[in-house]
């Protein structure tokens, strides 16, 4: 493990806002079980995945950006609750609202699998015109049939396939598959769910997407990929 960011059962009561992990050589970001809470990150060139989560994960994460090198990294966000066994609990679970991830097309952007439950909300998801946007896979296709694995409005375009194998999401009227023409990852969309309705934990970002053109929180302390 190698990762630029791995939290091991981290609790809820820890701050973790303005990080960014840059050009590691594993995942950018990965959380092992616990309640970890990340706010206003940045994951950028890393040659794994992007943000990981396995082993019960049970969070939130809000203003997640991801910005893939051309030529390396796995995928922007690979999301399990075990590999060996999907029905171990506490099942992952967590909560993500307004995230961007620009992927590289060498693999699908986000595959939910392995078991692992949660809710997305307020996402951009820009491909390259190939590749796979949003996969859910074993599992966690219960989970969705279920209503236990949710995304919602989310936008994802510009992949060979934008939805693989999630036909409640790919139907769901607030999600869709308009490009808005971001700039690098700055840029938003209309369509969003206020996140304090949600959670009282969350920031208003009633926007689908992390980074408004308006209110770049990442200019000043982050390096470029």
């Amino acid at each position: 493990e190698l990762n630029g960011f791995s939290f091991n059962a981290v609790g809820n009561q820890t701050v973790l806002e303005h990080l960014q992990a840059y050009r590691g050589a594993d995942d950018g970001f990965e959380f092992f079980g616990g309640a970890a809470r990340l706010k206003w990150a940045v994951s950028t060139g890393n040659t794994d995945d992007s943000f990981d989560w396995t082993h019960g994960w049970r969070g939130r994460g809000q203003f997640w950006v991801v910005h893939q090198d051309p030529t390396a990294g796995d995928r922007c966000m690979e999301c399990d609750n075990w590999e060996i066994d999907y029905m171990v609990t506490p099942f992952s679970d967590p909560m993500v609202s307004n995230f961007t991830l620009v992927n590289n097309g060498n693999n699908d952007a986000v595959r939910l699998r392995h078991g692992t439950r949660g809710m997305l909300y307020n996402g951009l998801v820009a491909g390259t015109g190939a590749g796979d946007g949003i996969e859910v896979s074993d599992t966690s296709s219960t989970w969705m049939d279920q209503g236990l694995l949710v995304v919602k409005n989310t936008d994802v375009f510009n992949f060979g396939t934008n939805w693989k194998n999630c036909a409640p999401f790919e139907n769901d009227a607030t999600n869709g598959t308009a490009d808005p023409g971001l700039n690098g990852f700055v840029g938003t969309a209309t369509g969003g769910v206020d996140p304090t309705t949600l959670d009282p934990w969350f920031s208003t970002g009633t926007f689908k997407g992390a980074v408004d053109g308006g209110d770049d929180w990442t200019t000043g302390w982050t390096l470029p990929l």
